[in-house]
């Protein structure tokens, strides 16, 4: 392990040779020479100038974040940041695309500092995007839009924070200017009637991506997707119902009816209060079937 009490110590970046050969070690099957040789990397990439020598690395760092290991994803992320935030020049095409692709399924880590990294990152994936490569991104930014919607509801507050922000740059980069502006005034659940006014099969998808949300750990989350499958929607009644369907194959006792229904709008705004839909109004029904089966 000579050579990372050399990488640490190195002032330079130019002809360090040590830095050449961190790829095969970032490749090595051994789980403790790659949280080693993270652990030098992060110390290293705390200077503006060594972070930006370490471009190169970014493809293999990136390789990294699939890991299910949280202490390796931790300081990949915090690695990745310092690398990207360096940088004078936009990323490559492919390389944005490969760290867009591999940071939105860690929204929903079960390591808040991983989400916390992770999302605060994605907006660098956008913005540091060549112009010939923002075409290619949109749909890993628009796969990003359902996880933000639902931690907008995270328990802990800097992570629902990062998403607010996070989805306003992704609203921007897809240039969507209702969203945006539901977005600013930050009226959240009109965000997810404005998600499902999108094209039927995009709206489809989303409604299935929530089935996953339902079994969060978090109650407000699976509150939140529960309003959200059952928001009124004639256009995608049918799918609402396979939904709830499978909604109520699932253990109740974490349920009440109460959470089927929209908040209420302040009386200041003078705005009436939402009604269930029908999709509501039967999974109210079997909800209550199982509470008076549970009482």
């Amino acid at each position: 392990m000579a050579f990372l009490v050399e990488l640490v110590a190195c002032p330079g970046i130019k002809g360090d040779r040590t830095l050449q050969l961190i790829p095969r070690y970032l490749q090595s099957e051994c789980r403790a020479m790659r949280r080693v040789v993270l652990r030098a990397l992060v110390v290293k990439s705390r200077r503006p100038l060594m972070a930006k020598g370490m471009r190169f690395l970014l493809p293999r760092l990136i390789e990294l974040l699939p890991d299910a290991d949280g202490e390796v994803l931790g300081m990949t992320l915090s690695v990745v940041i310092k690398v990207v935030q360096s940088m004078d020049v936009p990323i490559a095409s492919p390389i944005s695309l490969q760290l867009a692709e591999a940071l939105w399924p860690l929204f929903d880590n079960e390591s808040s500092y991983v989400q916390l990294l992770s999302i605060r990152l994605f907006p660098d994936a956008m913005g540091f995007v060549a112009e010939a490569g923002k075409k290619p991104l949109e749909a890993h930014v628009q796969q990003s839009l359902l996880p933000l919607l639902y931690h907008l509801h995270d328990e802990n507050q800097r992570v629902a924070e990062a998403c607010q922000e996070t989805m306003l740059q992704a609203a921007t980069f897809l240039k969507k200017r209702k969203l945006r502006r539901l977005l600013k005034k930050q009226r959240t659940w009109a965000v997810g009637e404005c998600l499902l006014t999108e094209p039927s099969s995009r709206a489809d998808e989303y409604l299935l991506q929530s089935l996953l949300y339902l079994q969060s750990p978090q109650e407000s989350i699976r509150e939140a997707a529960v309003r959200f499958i059952a928001q009124p929607q004639p256009q995608l009644l049918r799918r609402q119902q396979e939904s709830a369907l499978w909604l109520w194959n699932t253990d109740y006792t974490m349920w009440s009816p109460r959470v089927f229904l929209p908040p209420s709008p302040s009386p200041a705004l003078g705005t009436p209060r939402a009604q269930p839909c029908q999709g509501q109004e039967s999974v109210q029904r079997g909800c209550r079937g199982e509470a008076a089966l549970l009482g």
